[in-house]
């Protein structure tokens, strides 16, 4: 959704800044596709920024997560002011009326919570997404037990799968741009489209360097609006076979 500025980016941004620790945007997209809480705790660990976790926790386990609570809140609070005025990529509202006016059922997996998601739906710019999907999956059905684990495992693809009475994962296409939603794929054994914006930044060259990282063949396409196109054109199927 986000194209013209990068608000989840900007929101954790702000978020370590608040508390003083200076994050990379790398360290940071490394974990996109992660419950949020799960995310910050991910960044906490990682070379470069563990080191100045220290003189908040010095090295207890409980200060540790306190911190990761108290960044998390302040990312929920940043978040809200940083995807206000995000523009949906031209093109995604067509395609996905169409693919749902052919009868294909679209399920919205997030890291987010549901009370991010509600707010990005509730959005002038974006209150066209509701009747269209099927449904989504948040990360507080991860954390309250609704859906066991969240990505890079194929539960909450399995959680729609599920409702929509869906037993072959062949017949389940994922469409992301994050590595930890291929691997949700991967792990489901379903078909998967790489986009290049969120992330990537539209930067179709290393999104298809961080493919070839999978191990499995994929398709590797600009945003969401023509991976959906692909998927409504009949040689999609003969494509996923051979995948």
């Amino acid at each position: 959704m986000d194209d013209k500025n990068q608000g989840p980016l900007l929101a954790f941004k702000r978020t370590f800044k608040e508390k003083g620790i200076k994050v990379t945007p790398d360290q940071i997209n490394r974990y996109m596709g992660r419950p949020k809480l799960e995310h910050i705790y991910l960044i906490l660990g990682t070379e470069g920024v563990c080191g100045q976790v220290q003189r908040y926790t010095q090295g207890d386990k409980g200060k540790f997560l306190n911190l990761g609570l108290e960044l998390y809140g302040e990312f929920s609070r940043q978040l809200p002011d940083a995807i206000k005025d995000t523009v949906p990529i031209p093109g995604v509202r067509e395609v996905a009326e169409r693919l749902k006016g052919r009868g294909d059922k679209l399920w919205l997996n997030t890291g987010y919570s549901q009370e991010i998601v509600k707010f990005i739906l509730s959005l002038p710019q974006f209150k066209w997404v509701k009747p269209v999907i099927s449904g989504y999956v948040c990360s507080d059905d991860v954390t309250s037990g609704g859906v066991t684990k969240g990505r890079p495992h194929p539960d909450m693809i399995q959680h729609a799968m599920v409702v929509e009475k869906v037993e072959d994962p062949r017949k389940v296409l994922v469409i992301d741009d994050t590595l930890d939603g291929m691997c949700a794929a991967d792990n489901n054994q379903s078909p998967s489209i790489l986009v290049a914006s969120g992330i990537y930044q539209h930067n179709l060259n290393e999104a298809i360097h961080q493919a070839r990282t999978l191990g499995r063949a994929r398709c590797i396409m600009e945003t969401f609006a023509s991976a959906g196109r692909l998927a409504l054109d009949d040689m999609l199927m003969e494509m996923v076979n051979k995948w």
